[in-house]
């Protein structure tokens, strides 16, 4: 995982680097108002940001292995869903989704913060704020 220097260009968003600089299928390490987080670039040609940081321990999320889960099935079935999407932590294996940021069918009660990925031309940006999570915004309501 490398280190990628990111130059501000918007109050909101913030330009990582050139859409070149980001391999399909693993994590690039930026920083985003000095906060670590890892930029992933899915085979299906989607873009996720998260914090590089488990609530639950510290843990180095962004060393995670990224793909599917299972998802509720009858006895005997197993049914893998969100494909690309889901981060598991490399110390607990707790599962998080990189859409959301929430725990993946809430196992457990903590989530992470994500941000929206948004490609301009060649450029990556990157939001400097954490998207509002659905679960914290119904509480709210």
């Amino acid at each position: 995982m490398s280190q990628k220097s990111a130059v501000p260009t918007h109050t909101d968003r913030q330009v990582v680097g050139k859409v070149d600089q980001f391999p399909v299928g693993e994590f690039t390490m930026v920083k985003v108002r000095n906060r670590e987080v890892g930029v992933y670039r899915s085979p299906d040609g989607r873009w996720f940001a998260a914090r590089n940081l488990c609530p639950h321990r510290g843990a180095p999320l962004c060393r995670g292995r990224v793909g599917a889960t299972m998802l509720p099935s009858a006895p005997g079935e197993l049914i893998f869903g969100m494909e690309n999407e889901v981060v598991r932590c490399p110390w607990h294996s707790l599962e998080f989704s990189l859409e959301t940021g929430e725990s993946v069918f809430g196992a457990a009660p903590v989530s992470i913060s994500v941000y929206e990925v948004t490609v301009v031309g060649d450029d990556l940006l990157v939001s400097v704020r954490p998207k509002e999570r659905a679960r914290t915004a119904a509480r709210e309501a």
